[in-house]
């Protein structure tokens, strides 16, 4: 009895040696290259491992008799290998020649589609036109100082509002966030200029309202967004038909007309749409600097909706001068006024006594347009396809 349980655990362990085969070997490429990361596994099976930095590889298998052992890399032709697996350590190496599969071309798409506020994966804060109305704005410090996470300082006057937004340095004017009408920015040289967005444009009552996107996604939407992105949405005549006139008038010889009219453009069965808005205006004040603000803005869309979609034309023609005020010094004890050249208490530091400034530089003399004030002329023209 002794004999036959000795037998049996002889025989066990005879089959144990013999149930372990080690493989190992190296794969390298026509030039001799080790190939890192090169497939190798033993056909219809999970026997198998991945070489490693220097191409080599090693791994066991209870797999005998003969077998098929695969080596593969993306871009290589790949190589079978027939074994015989009896438990005796097998050396493979292998060349892989370039050529057979490659990968197929890899293209990466992205789109922006309608979501509500609500479904958006980002912070949007959103200003309604009947609210910026309420504010009585005139500039866009006016207006964007409600918008939380913004701090809007506007100074200066109507123009170049230093926006701060909260988290982020800034030097002042739209360094991190870029100002944008209908998904158009009004300036894209960003950190090539000195020159702030709001420039280019002034508010009226053409506007659904704006959109504020916060945090570094905003660039999805445009260049330059690292802090949030701001824009402007315009009425289109399908969505606001009617006529609206605003006339203001205050002391110092302001007066501003606002205006807006749109709706269908032919018949009732009609798909095409206008809207027209802008203002003409004049001021002399707050503070009497003999730079008056005043000029004209005019806007307006034409859309055409289709069975799947809509086409847009929309354009701006501005021309515009605007009074800008410099920082008053101040004395740094008292933080009195200083007196200027003439000895009188400085009150200003933007003056129509400065309008014939000039220097001589060495392509000639220098005339001063500060006269000017912030003077803006120009306009753009822009299709949108949807």
């Amino acid at each position: 009895m002794k004999k036959i349980i000795f037998a049996v655990i002889g025989l066990l362990f005879s089959a144990g040696s013999f149930a372990q085969t080690d493989i190992s070997g190296t794969v390298t490429d026509s030039s001799g290259e080790p190939i890192p990361g090169a497939n190798i596994l033993i056909t219809g099976s999970t026997w198998g491992t991945t070489s490693d930095f220097d191409g080599n590889f090693a791994f066991s298998t209870d797999l005998t008799g003969a077998q098929i052992l695969r080596v593969s890399y993306i871009g290589f032709t790949s190589v079978d290998k027939p074994l015989t697996l009896d438990g005796t350590a097998q050396t493979v190496n292998v060349v892989l020649q370039e050529g057979g599969q490659l990968l197929d071309e890899v293209v990466l798409t992205a789109s922006s589609t309608f979501r509500s506020q609500k479904q958006a994966p980002l912070s949007i804060s959103s200003v309604k036109m009947k609210e910026i109305t309420k504010l009585s704005a005139n500039s866009q410090a006016d207006i964007l100082r409600s918008v939380p996470g913004i701090t809007a300082e506007g100074g200066g006057g109507e123009t170049a509002s230093n926006i701060f937004v909260r988290g982020l340095p800034s030097g002042g004017q739209y360094v991190f966030n870029p100002l944008q009408y209908d998904g158009m920015p009004l300036i894209s040289s960003f950190g090539l200029n000195s020159s702030a967005h709001d420039v280019y444009a002034r508010p009226d009552i053409g506007f659904k309202g704006v959109e504020f996107v916060r945090g570094g996604a905003a660039v999805l939407y445009g260049a330059g967004s690292v802090a949030g992105i701001i824009n402007y949405t315009s009425k289109t005549g399908d969505t606001n038909p009617g006529n609206i006139i605003n006339i203001e008038v205050a002391n110092q010889g302001r007066i501003k007309t606002d205006f807006y009219s749109g709706g269908q453009l032919g018949g009732e069965d009609s798909n095409t749409y206008y809207a027209f808005t802008g203002f003409v205006r004049h001021d002399r004040g707050p503070i009497d600097v003999g730079l008056p603000t005043k000029g004209v803005q005019f806007r307006g869309n034409i859309k055409k909706k289709f069975d799947n979609g809509s086409f847009t034309l929309s354009g701006q023609f501005i021309d515009d001068k605007a009074q800008f005020y410099l920082p008053i010094p101040l004395s740094g004890g008292s933080r009195e006024r200083i007196n200027g050249n003439d000895g009188n208490p400085v009150e200003q530091l933007l003056s129509g006594d400065l309008a014939n400034t000039s220097f001589n530089t060495p392509g000639g003399t220098y005339n001063s347009p500060i006269a000017d004030g912030v003077a803006t002329t120009g306009g753009y023209i822009m299709g949108d396809f949807n």
